[in-house]
């Protein structure tokens, strides 16, 4: 397709080229043919450098265009990656929020040093990381083309939902009387390996897209 390209502006250039020249390569004064005169030859220079120089800008600009979007190709696909490696805060998430709750709700005896400060930076770390995936698959949508983009959204997607859907469902364990403290870690345990399932298709998705655009 490139080399069409060429062979069409080439095609164009000596046409145009022909359109310039021929009337002063075919004009003739007193019988001779030849240059009509210095006027006429500075003209046709300056028209050939004109349509040189729009046919190098033209040049210039795709070329421009190919690099900037093979620059954001590779910045998204770094990005995407960087965010992949992150979200796998999501199970340590899970299992702080466990055990912070446990803690303030009294289900067990013990003390827990730092428990509320771990569980606090475990959930910033979930929330940023869960952020940062969606603006990374948004981005890289703009500029990276590819058959894996919605299923990495429902990914993304499903694993924002176990990690509510645990929450949601923990409160509701607290709500009974009798709370089963062996349920509550079967109900964690399960979010747990839910997450990291759908942590290591995301990262394993994310691989294939990066081996695909570079290979």
């Amino acid at each position: 397709m490139k080399s069409d390209a060429v062979v069409w502006i080439g095609c164009i250039l000596i046409f145009m080229a022909g359109v310039v020249w021929s009337p002063i390569l075919l004009s003739s004064r007193d019988g001779v043919s030849g240059f009509g005169s210095l006027k006429e030859t500075l003209e046709c220079i300056s028209y050939v450098a004109t349509v040189a120089a729009c046919v190098a800008a033209i040049l210039a600009l795709k070329s421009w265009r190919t690099q900037f979007r093979h620059s954001k190709k590779f910045e998204c696909l770094a990005r995407l990656k960087l965010a992949s490696d992150n979200i796998q805060c999501a199970g340590r998430h899970v299992r702080f929020f466990t055990r912070n709750q446990i803690r303030i709700n009294g289900l067990t005896a013990g003390q827990f040093p730092k428990m509320e400060e771990r569980a606090s930076e475990a959930e910033q770390a979930w929330v940023s990381a869960d952020t940062e995936m969606g603006r990374a698959i948004d981005e890289r949508e703009l500029f990276v083309v590819s058959k894996f983009q919605r299923e990495l959204f429902l990914l993304h997607d499903e694993l924002s939902q176990v990690v509510r859907t645990y929450e949601y469902k923990f409160f509701d364990l607290l709500e009974d009387k009798v709370v089963a403290m062996q349920l509550i870690h079967a109900t964690e345990r399960t979010a747990y390996a839910q997450c990291d399932e759908i942590v290591g298709k995301i990262k394993s998705l994310t691989k294939s897209m990066r081996s695909k655009e570079f290979s």
